[in-house]
């Protein structure tokens, strides 16, 4: 029999699947696109999770809503050929880190990025472990030397010697937030980074938190954390 906690889990996970089909019923046109973007990545052996699908659609709509011009992931993927797409039609920049050398090739090829495309930076960091404010932090040790319209932390991994640490926080967001602060900060789950961002940036910033944070997602719930600049 299932303890108590993973039958809690599976009936979530099972509210979660019909949101997610129900979207899609709504939203049939635009999973077109996004569908053939995870079938390249899947292709490849990653994202298998049912999420994805959903999770790209918000990206798409944040973009289209948010208008950037200027945009920074840490860690590329298939959020990778969403930010591409994006600037194919409208325009803008995206400078995109990883400290895999090979899945950032991977991202770049499965998104039809060319190295000659100035439009794009592909940039391979390796990830640096240490503490900051106290806090287990894994980084790529990036240093601010412009403002982007948009930073998007997936990245790095919080592997530290081998174990996943969910309290290990990204801390190259804080220094770009403090040294050239981005209209917008989106945040892939990693909601330790989020807690502690939220303490940060009190006042320079408004959060609208994630529904999976520990509440429960209704129609159309938001699947990232977004801190949005105040305007002075």
């Amino acid at each position: 029999m299932w303890p108590l906690g993973r039958i809690k889990r599976w009936f979530y996970e099972q509210q979660i699947r019909q949101l997610h089909h129900h979207h899609r019923a709504q939203n049939s046109d635009a999973y077109v696109d996004i569908d053939l973007i995870l079938s390249h990545f899947r292709s490849a052996g990653g994202l298998k999770h049912d999420f994805q699908a959903y999770k790209l659609f918000q990206l798409g709509q944040l973009l289209e809503r948010g208008t950037p011009t200027s945009m920074l992931e840490l860690v590329s993927g298939s959020s990778t050929a969403v930010f591409a797409a994006y600037i194919r039609k409208y325009g803008g920049r995206l400078c995109s880190v990883d400290e895999s050398a090979s899945w950032l090739a991977n991202a770049m090829r499965l998104s039809d990025i060319n190295e000659d495309d100035n439009r794009f930076e592909m940039l391979h960091c390796l990830a640096k472990v240490g503490t900051f404010k106290n806090l287990t932090c894994v980084g790529y040790g990036l240093t601010a030397k412009e403002e982007f319209d948009l930073v998007f932390v997936d990245g790095p991994s919080i592997l530290v010697d081998g174990v996943k640490r969910k309290d290990g926080i990204n801390d190259d967001v804080f220094r770009i937030a403090d040294a050239c602060p981005p209209r917008m900060i989106v945040v892939d789950g990693r909601y330790a980074t989020v807690r502690a961002l939220e303490q940060h940036l009190q006042g320079r910033y408004e959060l609208e938190l994630s529904a999976l944070a520990g509440g429960k997602p209704g129609e159309n719930y938001n699947y990232f954390s977004i801190f949005r600049r105040n305007i002075d």
